[in-house]
């Protein structure tokens, strides 16, 4: 086929593919309202969307299926075609508006979303005056407005339950130290030790003022709690053995009560053998071995010593031996006790 003409319209580009030829616009998709026109056999464009002025009066409104309304039938096409939506004249006129007998519960406001939907919106302009009141859930709001809008975020018909704060949970209990208090409702409340483990590095020691260590400072805190005891950090770090350093008077040991630099006790006792080998003490007393005679020292507080072997003259055996062994000690005091005994009582029966 010679081509002699330059073809510029659909029936030109019939003519060329002849009449059962596609045309370009068969693929190509316009918004509403607008038409396509091939410029040559394989491309189409869509034509500009309508005129929202032409051909129409302005104010003659309409109703579109979207819930709009429009000034005219021209400003409905014109915007179908620019948002590229299928709207059609609903009816003639405006639309009802949505809000139309419409009541929101817990005091929320009907606001127009589009013609055909609405929303119940809390929103409402509050002024920041504090006129505070009390609400029937136990909490304070700043003014009665505040309330109204808790009211309907929170979908409960909230009421005042008293002028003024509310009073709280917290003001009835004492909480442990480093607890945190936490109102259930305006009369009573819960108090809650602080995590052992949150927000502190396990293994950074610290020195409590009770004398003990703790792996961190959240450690502290929480055992404090649980104590209902008032202990501080006195130092970062493990503390220091509370007998470092110290020399007990008068052959006392010291012995750590418990971990820290004030509390120890320097503690007289000692396991001391159970054998007889008295000494005299230079405090003119027989003690049955020199382990106890030492003990008798650190109790009394006085630097005794060896005054000679053996019994001091004249004394009986007296001392830590004799009032704390549980083994028979002065076997030769007690055997002359008991014949004192035994003539006492032989007395006593030829005077009866």
């Amino acid at each position: 086929m010679n081509v002699v003409t330059v073809c510029v319209s659909l029936i030109c580009i019939l003519a060329l593919h002849g009449a059962g030829a596609a045309s370009p616009c068969d693929s190509k998709v316009c918004p509403p309202y607008s038409t396509c026109n091939a410029t040559n056999a394989t491309h189409a464009e869509c034509s500009k969307c309508p005129s929202a002025f032409s051909g129409c009066k302005f104010g003659e409104y309409v109703c579109g299926s979207d819930g709009n309304s429009y000034n005219s039938a021209c400003k409905l096409r014109s915007e179908a075609c620019k948002k590229n939506q299928n709207i059609t004249i609903a009816s003639q006129g405006r639309c009802p508006d949505a809000c139309t007998g419409v009541k929101c519960d817990f005091g929320a406001t009907c606001k127009v979303v589009s013609n055909s939907n609405y929303t119940c919106d809390c929103a409402r302009a509050c002024s920041f005056h504090y006129d505070p009141v009390c609400g029937s859930d136990g909490k304070t709001y700043s003014n009665l407005c505040h309330l109204q809008t808790g009211s309907c975020e929170a979908k409960m018909n909230l009421t005042v339950a008293i002028q003024g704060e509310c009073p709280d949970g917290c003001d009835y209990i004492s909480c442990p130290p480093f607890a945190t208090c936490i109102p259930t409702n305006a009369t009573h409340a819960e108090c809650k030790c602080p995590s052992a483990f949150t927000g502190c590095n396990f293994g950074e020691y610290v020195c409590g003022s009770d004398g003990n260590n703790y792996n961190s400072a959240c450690k502290l805190r929480s055992e404090a709690c649980k104590k209902n005891q008032s202990i501080a950090i006195a130092s970062q770090g493990k503390c220091l053995d509370a007998c470092t350093g110290v020399k007990c008077d008068f052959g006392a040991t010291c012995k750590a009560v418990r971990m820290g630099n004030s509390n120890y006790t320097c503690d007289c006792g000692r396991v001391c053998p159970q054998h007889i080998d008295p000494v005299c003490g230079s405090d003119g007393k027989t003690y049955n071995n020199l382990c106890y005679l030492q003990i008798g020292s650190c109790e009394a507080k006085m630097n005794l010593t060896v005054a000679m072997k053996g019994n001091c003259p004249g004394t009986p055996t007296v001392g830590t031996v004799a009032e704390k062994s549980e083994k028979p000690t002065g076997g030769v005091l007690q055997l002359t006790a008991s014949v004192a005994l035994l003539v006492a009582i032989l007395s006593a029966l030829l005077v009866a």
